[in-house]
Parts: structure tokens; sequence; C-alpha cells
């Protein structure tokens, strides 16, 4: 990698480096493509509505005898969000491809891995140009399955750059001082069969899902342990939170008078020279005045070197008056710092709760985003493990945009989010577990899908699946305009 000089790209050999490589195959169960196309057959040939379709095919996904649903840490918020869409795409496993920032995920996801394994095994990171390699591979074989509407939007040059300058942030701010002793472990659990309206169930149900670290830190001479959870975003994790009025009544003084300072240094700068061109004006005032005299007494012409005493007595009040100028504006200046100082001691204070209001209202969104699925990782680790989580963390990789003529040129940053799990996030987030179990099972026992399951198209969650269903609407009116 190579360095930006002067707002110019130089990264070129690198971009060149992976745009020509050659691609491999990826197989998924079905492309969205294929489950459209089986969707509107089903819809011309039965007569039902694209949804009722999506829903018998579900159906007949679930009460198929192989049928098994492996729960995974997001799937619960997607549930909730879109149940509809969430269970098409884990039941009837369609795939829709992948976009930039899932495959951004993957690959910092990936670096990571290897980076922590080798520090777990060895003793130290694998070195960041490894990870790097490793990264560019993968890319390599991921990126041609980008859905199509994506590729061209980003190429594979500038996703490598994209991900290399987040993960170079990551490695160097983060990942050395990592505390995980295990990184990237599956679970596939089995659940207790007491949560089962029918134990005969429990066959089609397993706990899943892979975790992206767990940490272990020694608290009072106790072990204690961390369920890390690695995200990647394009904007950080925020809330808004009102400033206190006060604050903000300071906060604008400071800028009237920062802007106020700002006019008295224009002043100080042009004018910094004042008593010096002031010295000069005055001597050679005095030797034209010197020859001035000379040349009257002895009777010289002196029109010329009086009209110098004028212009250099003119020069001589200027620099004055500039002199006047800049002493003035260094006192202005002065009251003007003075003023800032005593408003940075108001604000200082009143800043630091606010940016801890802001710091707690991040921490809750942050909660209130992921903590479901770090809790439900903290629960099926006492499954497979005995170890009981006590905290859980985010690790929030942020590659931002900078304001930049070249749109891949981004500014990274990692988050670092940090919290006890408590006992009510277990029991809602066991709550949630049993919830979405005892929904399928009542489709088992027979429940018409449709009152459970039902599509959302105010949530971006599984908006790639009411998309498709326009587009099987669509497929579906041009076949019945062409039978016409």
């Amino acid at each position: 990698m190579t360095k930006r000089i002067n707002g110019s790209l130089l990264e070129t050999t690198a971009i060149k480096a992976v745009e020509q490589t050659d691609n491999v195959s990826h197989q998924a169960s079905t492309s969205a493509d294929e489950y459209a196309s089986k969707l509107a057959s089903f819809v011309l040939e039965n007569g039902t509505t694209v949804t009722g379709g999506a829903l018998k095919l579900l159906k007949d996904a679930i009460m198929h005898p192989s049928f098994k649903l492996y729960l995974g840490g997001s799937f619960f918020t997607s549930f909730e969000a879109n149940s509809l869409a969430t269970m098409v795409q884990k039941v009837n496993k369609v795939y829709f491809g992948s976009n930039p920032a899932m495959l951004r995920g993957t690959l910092i996801h990936l670096g990571r891995e290897l980076a922590l394994k080798h520090k777990i095994q060895i003793g130290e990171l694998l070195p960041f140009m490894d990870c790097i390699k490793a990264i560019r591979k993968e890319l390599e074989n991921k990126f041609q399955f980008m859905q199509p509407k994506y590729v061209g939007t980003i190429t594979k040059g500038e996703l490598f750059l994209e991900v290399s300058r987040a993960f170079r942030v990551y490695y160097k701010k983060y990942l050395v001082e990592a505390e995980d002793f295990e990184v990237e472990c599956s679970y596939n659990i089995r659940f207790p069969l007491e949560i089962f309206n029918n134990p005969a169930h429990s066959k089609h149900f397993l706990g899943s899902g892979t975790f992206d670290g767990l940490a272990k830190r020694v608290v009072d001479d106790k072990e204690i342990y961390i369920m890390v959870d690695a995200k990647t975003t394009t904007s950080p994790i925020s809330a808004s939170v009102e400033m206190d009025e006060k604050l903000a009544k300071f906060i604008e003084q400071k800028k009237l008078l920062q802007t106020a300072l700002k006019e008295e240094q224009k002043v100080l700068k042009k004018f910094v020279n004042a008593n010096e061109k002031l010295s000069e004006a005055k001597t050679t005032l005095q030797e034209i005045e010197v020859k001035l005299e000379d040349a009257t007494a002895n009777s010289k012409a002196t029109l010329n070197l009086e009209k110098r005493v004028k212009k250099w007595e003119e020069e001589v009040k200027k620099w004055e008056n500039n002199l006047l100028n800049f002493e003035k504006s260094q006192k202005t200046a002065a009251l003007i710092e003075a003023e800032i100082s005593e408003l940075n001691e108001l604000i200082e204070p009143l800043m630091k709760d606010y940016l801890l209001e802001k710091e707690e209202a991040a921490l809750k969104e942050c909660r209130k985003k992921h903590e479901a699925q770090l809790a439900y990782y903290a629960i099926l680790e006492s499954f497979k493990t005995g170890r009981i989580v006590s905290r859980l963390r985010v690790e929030n990789v942020v590659c931002k945009k900078a304001k930049s003529d070249e749109k891949y040129y981004n500014k990274p940053e990692v988050q670092v989010f940090e919290w006890d799990l408590t006992p009510e996030a277990l029991a809602e987030t066991e709550e949630k577990v049993v919830t979405l179990i005892k929904t399928v099972e009542a489709v088992l026992d027979g429940l018409d899908p449709m009152v459970v399951f039902r599509p959302n198209k105010t949530t971006f969650y599984g908006s790639e699946f009411n998309e498709l269903l326009e587009e099987v609407k669509e497929m579906v009116q041009n076949k019945k305009a062409e039978d016409k």
C-alpha cells in the first residue's frame, strides 16, 4: 500500500493487481432468480397472490420431514422486523447475492480472525501484510457474487483499498490490545426439550451461529468472560442528545468571539512590522530634511526635496496610524482571548457532561441494535461449555466516507462498546428464542403461516425479498398479458 500525497492516488498498482485476478465459482442453495421463477410459476398454476404463494412454499418447506431451522444470532432482530422475509431466506435458503457492505464485513472479519488466532497460538498477531494478502485472496473469490445492481458502483480495487484502510486502523489501534482467547467459534446446540410445546419438534431446531471472539479478563483475582461481536458499518453508532441551553449559549458566544479574534488577527498580521516601518520612515524623513536644510543654506534647488519631505511626512503619519491600529488590535485581541479563556472554563465541565451523555446514548443505541445477538451467543456458550459470560462487547469498525473527489477515499475509525450482561437482557433474549420457536411450532402443528409470517415494507430488513416480490408480481402480470 502506498500513501496519498497531495490528494492524488498512488495505489494504482494495488488496484490493478486486484482487478486482473481470476474468480472462483460459488454455489448457493437457491438463487434469488431461481426462487422468483419458482414462485411465479406457483402463482400462475394455483391462482394465488404472490405473498400467498411465498407463504405456501414456506409452509411446504417447514412441513417437510427434513426441515431444520438454524437459529443464528441475527435471526431475532430480522424476524421481529420482517418475519416472512426472514423465514423465506432461512427456510427456503434463498441467496440474494452479496453487496459491498456485506463483503466489506466478511473481509474485515477474516482479517480479524487470522490475526487473533495467530496471537492466541503463537503469542503475537499475524503480521499485518499477511492479513492483507488473505483479505485480497478472499476478495478475489467473493467479489463476482455481488448483486448486479452494485457492480459498477464500486470496483474490486476500490473495495480492496477501503477494506485495507479500515482494517489497518482496526489492527493498529485495537487488535494489538485484544484480550480474546477464542475467535470465530461456531455453535450447533440442541435446545432443552422443556421449551417446546411438542418435544418431538426439537429435532427441527438448532441453536447456531459463530461468535467473533470470547475474551477473558481477570478482575479481583476472578476470571470473567466477555462475548465479543465485530461489526462493520459506514457510519458510527450514535444517538442525538439535546445540548444544555447554557452550554449551547456559551459555545455560540465562543464562536462569535473566535470570529472577532480572527478579524483582529488579520490586522495584527497586516501591521506586524508597523513599528519597524515607522522607524524606517522617520529615518528617511530626517535624512531628506537634512539635505533640504543644506540645499537651502547653499541656495540650491529645493523643490524636489520639498516634495520628498511632504511624501515621507505622509508616510510617517500612515505608519503612526498603522501602529496605533496594531496596538489597539493587540489590546482587543488580548481581551477577546481572556474572554474565550473564561468561557472555556465554563464550557469544559458542561461539555464533559454532554459528551458523557452522548457516550451513554450511543451505548444505549448499541445495546438496542446488538445486545440480543450477543446475549444469545452467551446463552449458547453456557450450553456448550458451561462458561458464564458476564460482559458483552461490540467493536464497530466504521468505514466512514470522507468528503473527497475520490469516492473510495475513506476515514476509518473504531468504536468499542462494553457493558454488563444483565439478567434482564438474558431473560428478554430467552423470551425471543422461545417465542420464535413456538411460532414455528404452531405452523408445524397446522396453523396457517399467513397468521404469523407477514411481509413488512417499512423496514430495511428483508428489503431484497420485498423487491423480489414486486419483481414476481411483474413477471406474473406479463405472463398473463402474453396468454390473453
